[in-house]
């Protein structure tokens, strides 16, 4: 008998229909637990990545299914209405499943510590406080430029939609297998010459974020989501990881349409 987990935020309506969710899955002749080959995902789209930040590296990894009960829902196409008809799919095995790149940063300390972290959508470095930050770029340990301003964004082509979208960096349509830096309100003057545009890189390449510790401000790096609170960060260095996330999806998941009426919708 097959197992299904169930994640979701902690707002009250999504514990509510948590438990609904239980007594379909019950119903239907399933188990629930902790460590299920499927995962429903009640939430929104930060809900989601979070899901896949803490269930990602389980033995045999599970495959996740997204219910958007949150906002924009990106990541997932289906609403809490189609739950029955979801584990009618899985019982009957009619669903395909969509298979997603994570990609791994290895964030260097000062203290020759490292720590090791995955993404889906995106890595950010921000400014901690009021004082732009200052950071050198690398591609496959060549210099390619320097960046000084409020940030700078890593993103991959689902992580296109999000916030590197919000400080103008290109949107992936159907564009896979690339890495996108996107600078966010770069500076330019006699003292600071900055990348100020965004580029794409296949991600075959590994990428490497150099903090500028002269001056000793604080760099805020943000992993899906997640801020990374720990300071005196020497380097990152982000490269495609070997692991892959499993979506479920019906047969009828129309990608133009999920992308147009959620990412298109207000032009």
């Amino acid at each position: 008998m097959k197992t299904i987990s169930i994640y979701n935020n902690f707002l009250k309506h999504n514990q509510l229909k948590r438990e609904q969710l239980e007594h379909r899955i019950k119903n239907k002749g399933f188990n629930t637990g902790r460590d299920g080959e499927y995962i429903f995902v009640l939430g929104g789209d930060g809900t989601f990545l979070r899901a896949i930040q803490r269930n990602f590296y389980k033995k045999p990894t599970p495959t996740f299914i997204g219910i958007n009960t949150g906002n924009l829902g990106f990541l997932s196409e289906f609403s809490f209405q189609d739950t029955n008809r979801i584990l009618e799919m899985i019982i009957k095995d009619t669903y395909d499943i969509e298979r997603v790149p994570l990609y791994q940063i290895d964030i260097h300390f000062t203290s020759n510590r490292k720590r090791r972290l995955h993404f889906l959508n995106d890595i950010s470095f921000e400014r901690e406080g009021t004082k732009i930050i200052h950071c050198g770029v690398k591609v496959n340990n060549k210099k390619l430029g320097n960046f000084s301003g409020d940030g700078v964004i890593i993103s991959t082509p689902i992580g296109s939609t999000g916030y590197a979208m919000s400080a103008k960096g290109a949107i992936a349509y159907d564009c896979k297998e690339h890495l996108q830096l996107t600078p966010s309100n770069p500076i330019i003057s006699k003292a600071y010459q900055s990348i100020t545009n965004s580029i794409l890189f296949n991600d075959k390449n590994t990428l490497e974020i150099l903090p500028n510790t002269k001056k000793k401000r604080r760099i805020r790096v943000v992993v899906d989501g997640r801020e990374i609170s720990e300071g005196d960060i020497s380097k990152v260095v982000i490269s495609k990881s070997p692991k892959t996330v499993s979506f479920l999806r019906s047969d009828k998941f129309d990608r133009f349409a999920n992308f147009k009426n959620k990412i298109l919708a207000h032009f």
